[in-house]
């Protein structure tokens, strides 16, 4: 108002204080123009500074991190009571980075009990968007069928992974893994 009323001849400069990645995302997501876009903005816009910098971090980690061709690449963390999730990947599908995506961020959700997960996923040969996918979800956590398998899932791999670790060391009477083979395929059946 100082300066439309002519008392500065100085034009102050009106902008988000927000990194700039958090930047580019939105101004692709103000460009995209969609209701689904425009809440994400808002909910990113609402989020704390130290949520804002994490996703900016993993954004930078992702784009400078080798990709191996056909691979997924996965990265979650939380910070406060939100949950990042970042993929990449070159050469899958975006169909597919998506729907991995999605199922990423919702083991990671139930996994760390959060209420608010941010979803990235980035495919670095696509050079008109900084991301494929972004979404963010604040809803509360409610266990459905789907997390109890996930849940189930979990804690098998667990005691798989334990009993594997743990038996890897011991070697038959003939100094090979044969005993670890046979363990393994027991447990497998």
């Amino acid at each position: 108002m100082i300066f439309r009323r002519g008392l500065t001849a100085d034009e102050p400069k009106i902008a988000l204080d927000v990194p700039p990645e958090i930047g580019e995302i939105l101004a692709l997501l103000r460009a995209t123009g969609d209701d689904h876009s425009r809440k994400v903005g808002f909910d990113l816009l609402g989020l704390p500074s130290e949520v804002l910098r994490a996703i900016s971090q993993l954004l930078r980690e992702i784009r400078s991190s080798e990709l191996n061709w056909g691979n997924i690449r996965r990265q979650a963390l939380a910070v406060a009571d939100v949950v990042i999730v970042g993929t990449a990947a070159i050469g899958v599908p975006s169909t597919e980075l998506i729907r991995r995506s999605k199922e990423v961020a919702r083991i990671e959700k139930y996994r760390r009990r959060a209420t608010k997960v941010f979803t990235l996923s980035i495919a670095p040969q696509n050079k008109t968007a900084i991301f494929e996918y972004v979404d963010y979800t604040g809803r509360a956590l409610g266990l459905r069928c789907e997390d109890r398998a996930i849940d189930r899932r979990r804690t098998t791999e667990s005691f798989r992974h334990a009993v594997e670790t743990s038996e890897t060391n011991e070697k038959g009477v003939c100094g090979s893994n044969r005993k670890f083979e046979m363990l393994l395929r027991k447990l497998e059946s």
